[in-house]
């Protein structure tokens, strides 16, 4: 709940300051939806399991205009949390280390709201993540060898967004969204001083909301 909170406080913030900010200049013949632009993105994913911990998130693709406010969006994505579970013993969730999800996604972008100087969409699509997976170094010092390898998965992704002009051929972007991304596994542990060897395989759901600030070229 403090997690939500925090993350509510967070996207609301950052949409009062984006719309305070001055627009430099306007095209009255122009709306958001209407052309299109490539984009990058920055920010920061907040998982929803209390396993893992949040981290650094970025991505960059292009939007082309489809529709009437209808927009495709195709993109690549990076996320970098971290598993913070740490036992001598494994289970059937993955281990403490550090985790990249590099996803390639397919959205749409609805803008219900599209003026000259802001737009504010919803956004729905799928893509493939490759989830790499790093064990932590801990594990050494309790005497274990881990090897542990993540299947690559299909993501699924829902989210709102909002365009603010900033100047001619350049606008500000403020994108939320949720992931929803399962995977399995296979994990071998060795016992570095009796040499035992046990394995076996891991499942996670990897759903984070990641919030990103960014920019979009015209």
């Amino acid at each position: 709940m403090k997690k939500l909170s925090k993350l509510i406080t967070l996207v609301t913030t950052a949409l009062i300051l984006l719309y305070c900010i001055p627009v430099f200049a306007q095209n009255p013949e122009k709306k958001f939806h209407d052309s299109d632009n490539y984009f990058i993105r920055a920010g920061y994913s907040f998982p929803t399991k209390d396993k893992f911990n949040g981290g650094l998130a970025a991505s960059l693709g292009i939007t082309i205009n489809l529709l009437d406010k209808l927009n495709f969006e195709a993109e690549g994505c990076l996320a970098m949390p971290q598993s913070e579970f740490l036992s001598g013993e494994y289970s059937n969730s993955i281990g403490a280390g550090d985790l990249s999800l590099v996803s390639l996604n397919l959205n749409l972008d609805y803008y219900f709201i599209s003026t000259e100087s802001f737009g504010i969409y919803v956004k729905a699509g799928t893509g493939y993540s490759f989830n790499i997976f790093s064990p932590a170094s801990a594990y050494d010092d309790l005497g274990f060898a881990i090897e542990e390898d993540l299947d690559n998965s299909i993501q699924f992704t829902f989210g709102i967004g909002a365009d603010f002009q900033f100047m001619d051929g350049i606008n500000l972007n403020l994108d939320a969204r949720y992931s929803l991304n399962s995977t399995d596994g296979t994990w071998t542990t060795t016992d570095e001083i009796s040499g035992a060897e046990v394995s076996g395989t891991s499942s996670a759901d990897l759903n984070f909301i990641t919030v990103m600030l960014g920019i979009r070229f015209d």
